[in-house]
């Protein structure tokens, strides 16, 4: 975009003072073999992904758009319960940057 430096941070989150990946968008996929498709999709075109991650109740695969968003492709294995209030996960530690 003309005017706008290269290097924008188009994410809210450095503004906001948190993680990194700590606002992203979520996208759903409704199995697991379609999580892993979607991966070796993204990597075959050269986005990098993390690994296959399970955080609990469902497990993800995070990558960033052309602007530096997080995106996460997510396949929920079970629903919510209380155990995932203040569950530390791989996926607070594994954000790509």
């Amino acid at each position: 975009m003309p005017g706008i430096p290269s290097d924008y941070d188009a994410g809210i989150n450095r503004g906001l003072g948190v993680p990194n990946g700590m606002n992203h968008f979520a996208l759903r996929v409704l199995t697991l073999e379609d999580l892993e498709t979607r991966r070796q999709n993204l990597e075959g075109h050269g986005v990098p992904t993390t690994p296959v991650i399970d955080l609990g109740a469902g497990k993800s695969v995070f990558f960033r758009d052309p602007n530096g968003i997080q995106l996460e492709y997510r396949c929920q294995m079970r629903t919510f319960d209380e155990s995932d209030l203040h569950r530390e996960s791989e996926g607070s530690i594994a954000m790509l940057g």
